[in-house]
């Protein structure tokens, strides 16, 4: 899949698959030689997630900011918004942190539906990913959390917990530009800020 968007809305067109897997820790990087290998381990958690999670007007102000400001200088909402979508709601944040030429575009989309919705969206996209490239899975970030590289839409966070379903992307301003080493940290950051905001 080349986008965060299609990925979540050929959820309903997916059927149930058995999850597969490893786990690794928040600095392994997507696109080593574990991501290629990854699910020959795997196993979903054998416990319910036990978040509960409830919809807010703005997702942006969730974002821990912070640290994006401390590396870039500035960060820019460039968009901010909730629709309701086959019953759940999404809520969508589009951030720009940094100049043009060393910056990068930061989106986030949380979908908070019913009771396990998250998990069920997880395990069916993992699959879906897991067919168009290697994905490195990570601890300490939701029920379970996976990064992988795309070459249009940069590099990706997934994660869910309870009724939660959240991906966050990264994408360099400037094409031609190198994403920073430690990207997945900035959306491990910011995916820990949303889950703790819209936990009830």
């Amino acid at each position: 899949m080349s986008t965060l968007a299609s990925l979540t809305l050929i959820v309903s067109a997916c059927s149930s698959t058995s999850p597969q897997s490893a786990s690794s820790s928040h600095s392994d990087s997507p696109g080593s030689d574990g991501g290629a290998s990854a699910d020959v381990s795997y196993a979903p958690p054998t416990t319910a997630a036990v978040g509960s999670y409830q919809a807010e007007d703005k997702l942006c102000p969730l974002l821990d900011q912070s640290r994006l400001r401390e590396a870039f200088g500035k960060v820019t909402i460039a968009q901010d918004q909730i629709r309701t979508m086959s019953g759940a709601q999404v809520m969508s944040c589009t951030l720009t942190a940094g100049h043009f030429a060393d910056g990068l575009v930061v989106s986030a989309i949380a979908e908070v539906g019913s009771t396990g919705s998250g998990r069920e969206m997880f395990e069916n996209l993992r699959q879906v990913q897991m067919g168009d490239g290697p994905i490195v899975d990570i601890e300490g970030t939701g029920a379970a959390a996976y990064t992988y590289v795309d070459d249009l839409t940069g590099t990706h966070l997934v994660t869910y917990d309870g009724n939660l379903y959240l991906t966050l992307a990264a994408v360099p301003l400037e094409p031609t530009a190198t994403v920073p080493n430690d990207v997945i940290d900035h959306l491990t950051r910011l995916a820990d800020s949303v889950l703790s905001g819209l936990r009830r």
